[in-house]
């Protein structure tokens, strides 16, 4: 079984998403030895997302820290209307400026 700082380190740069490379980076630099405040800083992160995420680690393992960022996806209040605007973009496009001094 690796440990949980080989485990970081492997992990530490491979997610595209940068929620997930901010919670990794939080946990790298607190395995580094670096403080609480330290990590938060260095990482753009609210202390309190740094706890959770701590805690996740504590809980479950790297397992846990990704699948609680799975679950931390804001989605737009115009989602739901996605097919509406979607046919009302293709029955009259959107013209740029360049295109719009033609007419």
């Amino acid at each position: 079984m690796q440990s949980p700082h080989r485990i970081v380190l492997s992990e530490r740069d491979s997610h595209p998403p940068h929620c997930v490379l901010r919670r990794l980076l939080v946990l790298w630099s607190l395995h580094g030895g670096l403080k609480r405040e330290q990590a938060v800083k260095i990482a753009g992160v609210a202390v309190l997302s740094a706890q959770r995420d701590v805690a996740h680690f504590c809980d479950g393992g790297l397992d846990a820290v990704l699948k609680s960022a799975q679950k931390n996806h804001p989605t737009s209040e115009l989602a739901q209307h996605g097919a509406i605007i979607s046919h009302s973009l293709e029955q009259r496009p959107v013209l740029t400026i360049a295109s719009g001094s033609y007419n």
